[in-house]
């Protein structure tokens, strides 16, 4: 058991590891704000306006929050790691009950592992309101061992543990509530010479008032469930097969891709998988394992299947979770049956390593893929949390173009959205920064679409969606103001400025552009590869014409080796919306990671007419106009140690 527990906590730290720097975010929010006005046994009398009754998950993070005075992210996403590890451990023991052979451990371990990649896991273990999944599946699987122990010694103690154990499930999440249904089938697997059949009725009588129990508490009627009509739960079925047959699925994409719908894609890679690995079982003398792995899976998906809405279950596969408890050993044993084929051993052996990896390292880079759009979505939303710690409790922060999902260019799967969630528009900035950092400034949120452009991922933006005017709006009303940059390789907060509501003096004036536009005190900071310069500007009266603002980087030869172009802002404050006696200030970051290290370089700004390039006139306070138009503003030395930060 302990090569099985390294395979499985390595192989889950690679995989999720990363989850651990993610803040509280997605469903997090909502339940936080809930759980806040609740106490540990207000829990469990009444859902509270909720649309589900799930007690236990709500009952560990008030438990914390009770103890320690406060929520913590890396603690709950560090409860999600450990229950998936724990869920990957005791699926191994349950394999190791159901095999006849005791000196065989891989197959066990192997099933551990396919569970623990499983990839639409992704929407489970990174996000600690989907707790209620990994806790569920533990305390299913807890109630079948004990059930299993109590079978096989008689001590009744272990058949009220089982019992125990399936309460607790019920409470953790109701997908569990045919934990009836799951023990019958072990007991028709495990023990066929003696089956204790009368038991099983006790789980079904716990289930039944369970279930009473549950709707009694829901006080949110947008929880109730419904039997579906036929076509969507056809629809719904073939969703769930694809889950069964995962490994085989990437086919059916390819199928999409001579032109088969994506209901017909999934259907025939599920027909083709499931119908190869019923037939070698059977011709193996395996068959009961492929009735178990079956028979499970679909057990745990028929509530799904029947009584929710397509769109809901095609955007929710984390509901596969328990169910996949079985599709793991049912791809285990393909690969068992391949190491069992009479072949030249080195043949075999290498066959089965690589219908092993088959079976692993698509679905682990699968997840991978998700992370790191968990981690390419997260860098803006934690610079918003540091800003805001940042901040005075009084500040007016603008955030314009936050990400709410990211979604990748191509799919593995023929059915289902394979992005990741961040922010709902249901849930408030002000809940965002009171989960994560127990405290809020009146800040804001803002789609703005006129600056968003296309990447090699899809992504949806958070807040209402504003035009020119409303942002003008609000961009004046802000004390500072942050757009998220996107960009095929990264996405990040920046800093565009702010409108100054501090008189201005002449004596701060530097260069006059155009005869309209004064240049006052510019300031830079260098920090990280990363230049940021910073522009005030005063406006004497109306500016024409469409103008950007550049910002050059010049080595000692005069030569252009970096730059930044834009309207004032990043482009929220184009020169048209101003208004005689409007003082800004003006932020442009350049990267500088592409530049030498240990020479000199010289800023330069300057305005031009962005649909002709013609440069306006500049002029110097002392009255000399630069040849170019550009107004050197300062230099820099490029160290080697781009980590150390400098300003003028």
């Amino acid at each position: 058991m302990s090569w099985a527990a390294i395979a499985i906590v390595i192989t889950v730290l690679l995989a999720y590891g990363d989850s651990l720097r993610l803040p509280f975010f997605y469903d997090d929010l909502q339940h936080l704000v809930w759980l806040h006005g609740q106490s540990l046994g207000s829990i469990f009398v009444s859902a509270a306006d909720r649309p589900y009754y799930r007690p236990m998950q709500f009952f560990a993070w008030k438990l914390y929050e009770v103890i320690f005075g406060v929520d913590s992210a890396l603690v709950y996403h560090g409860l999600n790691l450990v229950l998936h590890v724990l869920n990957g451990l005791l699926v191994v023991s349950l394999v190791r009950r159901l095999t006849p052979r005791p000196d065989r451990w891989w197959p066990a371990i192997l099933t551990g592992l396919i569970f623990v990649t499983f990839p639409f896991a992704y929407q489970v273990v990174p996000l600690p309101a989907s707790l209620t999944h990994p806790m569920a599946t533990m305390f299913v699987l807890l109630a079948l061992l004990t059930y299993d122990r109590f079978q096989f010694s008689g001590h009744r103690r272990w058949l009220i543990t089982a019992l125990g154990c399936g309460l607790v499930a019920f409470i953790s999440n109701e997908g569990s509530i045919l934990l009836g249904g799951l023990i019958a089938l072990w007991i028709f697997i495990r023990s066929p010479q003696e089956k204790r059949w009368r038991w099983v009725g006790l789980f079904i009588a716990l289930a039944a008032i369970y279930y009473l129990w549950y709707q009694s508490r829901q006080a949110d009627s947008s929880g109730t469930l419904t039997l579906r009509n036929p076509e969507t739960i056809t629809q719904n079925a073939i969703y769930i097969l694809q889950g069964l047959s995962i490994p085989l699925q990437p086919f059916g994409q390819a199928l999409m891709n001579f032109g088969a719908s994506d209901q017909a894609a999934a259907s025939i890679a599920a027909l083709i998988a499931l119908g190869s690995v019923a037939v070698v079982l059977w011709r193996t003398h395996m068959f009961h394992r492929f009735v178990f792995a079956v028979g499970w899976y679909g057990l745990c998906a028929a509530p799904a299947i029947l009584l929710l809405s397509h769109n809901y279950l095609i955007n929710s596969p984390r509901l596969m979770y328990l169910g996949f408890v079985g599709a793991a050993w049912l791809w285990a044993s393909v690969v068992e049956v391949v190491w069992d084929l009479h072949w030249p051993t080195l043949v075999r052996r290498l066959t089965t390593l690589a219908v092993a990896a088959g079976i692993l390292i698509p679905p682990f880079i699968f997840v991978r893929e998700r992370m790191n759009l968990y981690m390419l979505t997260v860098t803006p939303i934690q610079s918003v949390i540091d800003v805001v710690r940042r901040s005075h409790p009084t500040d007016r922060l603008l955030f314009i173009n936050l990400p709410a999902w990211l979604g990748p260019s191509r799919s593995w799967y023929p059915i289902g959205h394979e992005g990741v969630l961040f922010l709902q528009k249901s849930i408030s900035m002000n809940d965002f920064l009171l989960a994560n950092i127990g405290r809020s400034v009146p800040a804001k949120a803002i789609e703005f679409d006129n600056l968003s452009a296309p990447q090699p991922y899809y992504y949806g933006i958070y807040g209402p969606s504003l035009d020119w005017a409303p942002l003008n709006v609000q961009v004046r009303a802000a004390d500072n103001v942050y757009l998220t940059i996107y960009s095929p390789q990264s996405i990040d907060l920046v800093e565009a400025g702010r409108i100054l509501k501090a008189p201005s003096s002449s004596e701060n004036t530097v260069a006059t552009f155009g005869g309209s536009l004064i240049l006052e005190n510019p300031v830079w900071s260098m920090c990280a590869n990363r230049l940021k310069v910073t522009l005030n500007w005063l406006t004497s009266q109306v500016v024409p014409g469409n103008l950007a603002i550049f910002v050059h980087i010049l080595n000692s030869d005069g030569t252009l080796v970096a730059q930044h172009d834009s309207p004032p802002l990043m482009g929220l404050m184009p020169f048209w919306q101003w208004q005689v006696g409007d003082r800004v200030e003006d932020n442009h970051p350049i990267d500088l990671s592409a530049l030498s290290d240990n020479q000199s370089y010289t800023i330069a700004i300057g305005l031009y007419d962005s649909g002709t390039g013609q440069r306006l006139s500049a002029t110097l306070v002392n009255g000399d106009q630069p040849s170019d138009n550009a107004v050197p503003i300062g230099s820099f030395i490029l160290n080697s140690d781009r980590q150390s930060c400098t300003a003028n």
